[in-house]
């Protein structure tokens, strides 16, 4: 695991997040907004410019 996917998914952890699933995308739960939501990891974001 790249050391930026470790610090994001500490600071998910912190706020109560909780990891679902691997992919193209992680996708992780928020308690607050009670909703999934995904999160790109760094090796697959594109880089424009």
């Amino acid at each position: 695991m790249a050391e930026y996917e470790k610090k994001v998914r500490e600071i998910l952890k912190q706020y109560g997040c909780q990891f679902v699933r691997k992919g193209s995308h992680d996708v992780w739960n928020s308690p607050f907004a009670e909703k999934l939501f995904v999160v790109p990891q760094k090796n697959k974001i594109a880089s424009y410019g």
